[in-house]
């Protein structure tokens, strides 16, 4: 199991095979599979399978540690049509006793998928924090309430992997900030216009698809 930022696991990966047999099998935790995958079959590393665990928290560090971490978790595998079906069902094994539940799926489908659920949402967080450094606004901040500090929540996370996840899947996230664009667009227009009709149109669209993100 490799265990660093994006990036960081594109080097080892380049490194690791000398000191592995052949049937070892590796994997890893990244957030994003293409460039990783990408990686492994260039430096010709035959037995490996992306990986990515759907948990966490915007911690980190070792007192950042949960037992539980994994429990009833889901724990995505991105195996390709080389992928070896024992290594395969091995893993499979393996995160299952940590209480995680495994789903498979491509490595594009997946950074497609988590540019929209993940990457996007953090990246927002620490760009509408960075919004308000402005002297008059940070001198108030004691008037701030959840709302500002459940947005920005997922700032407090390690600036060097959400870096490292942002370039890797660079281009997933630029099509999901494009269709944010234009609902930022629209609201825009109907604040200017006084649009009471396209105004409720967007929050009530955002209402309904936060009501199945956190069913009532």
């Amino acid at each position: 199991f490799v265990c660093t930022p994006v990036k960081t696991i594109q080097f080892i990966l380049s490194d690791l095979k000398k000191y592995l047999a052949p049937q070892t099998l590796v994997t890893d935790v990244g957030s994003t599979k293409q460039e990783i995958v990408k990686k492994t079959q260039q430096v010709g590393l035959k037995n490996f399978i992306g990986g990515h665990p759907i948990a966490g928290t915007e911690k980190s560090g070792m007192k950042a540690a949960q037992l539980n971490l994994f429990k009833n978790k889901k724990w995505i595998f991105t195996p390709d049509n080389k992928t070896n079906s024992s290594s395969l069902k091995l893993l499979e094994l393996i995160v299952q006793k940590f209480g995680a539940k495994v789903e498979l799926m491509k490595a594009k489908d997946h950074d497609a998928l988590f540019a929209a659920f993940s990457h996007v949402p953090n990246l927002l967080s620490y760009t509408l924090a960075a919004s308000i450094n402005d002297k008059k606004l940070i001198s108030k901040l004691i008037f701030a309430g959840s709302s500002l500090r459940d947005m920005t929540r997922l700032a407090e996370s390690p600036v060097e992997m959400w870096r490292d996840i942002a370039l890797s899947n660079s281009g997933e996230i630029l099509l999901s900030l494009e269709k944010l664009e234009k609902k930022i667009g629209i609201l825009k227009q109907a604040l200017t216009k006084k649009d009471v009709r396209n105004l409720e149109k967007v929050l009530r669209e955002g209402q309904g698809v936060r009501g199945k993100i956190v069913p009532s």
